[in-house]
């Protein structure tokens, strides 16, 4: 495949993932944070930004579900 064919594959694929409500924006890799290795902007959010965000994009059930793997066995005492 040439180069010209490669970024046109790539293009493609961003554009679906956008579509289907992926975040990407151009120049995305230079907000990269290498040493955490992930992006700063994705964990500068509250706890209650965090849910809204969850249940705007997923949904109650898998809050409910994620609470239910995490959550609830720790105020039991059993997380480890």
């Amino acid at each position: 495949m040439t180069l010209h064919k490669e970024a046109s594959f790539e293009d493609e694929i961003f554009q679906h993932l956008a579509d289907d409500r992926w975040l990407y924006a151009d120049n995305d890799a230079t907000n990269y944070g290498r040493s955490l290795a992930l992006f700063p902007d994705d964990v500068s959010m509250s706890p209650e930004q965090a849910r809204e965000r969850v249940v705007t994009e997923h949904g109650e059930f898998l809050l409910n579900t994620l609470s239910k793997i995490w959550v609830t066995p720790c105020m039991n005492g059993s997380c480890k």
